[in-house]
């Protein structure tokens, strides 16, 4: 089964780490596919540069840090 996070749980997961959120995410890879839309990454990237601009770097290296787990 495929799985597609919206940009919502994204910055969540990303910029406001929690257990549930890691917990959430480690089952997600473990068990499905998890597919970014390139719409999803670019809109994750726009807010993040309007709303979180000193956070930019670690939304990029999450993306890369996930990218071998999913499909784009």
């Amino acid at each position: 089964m495929r799985v597609m996070l919206d940009t919502n749980v994204l910055i969540a997961l990303i910029l406001f780490p929690s257990q549930i959120m890691n917990t959430m995410m480690e089952h997600i890879l473990a068990k499905y596919e998890l597919v970014l839309s390139s719409f999803v990454v670019e809109e994750l990237k726009d807010i993040t540069r309007r709303k979180f601009s000193a956070q930019i770097q670690v939304i990029g290296s999450y993306i890369l840090s996930v990218n071998e787990y999913c499909t784009f």
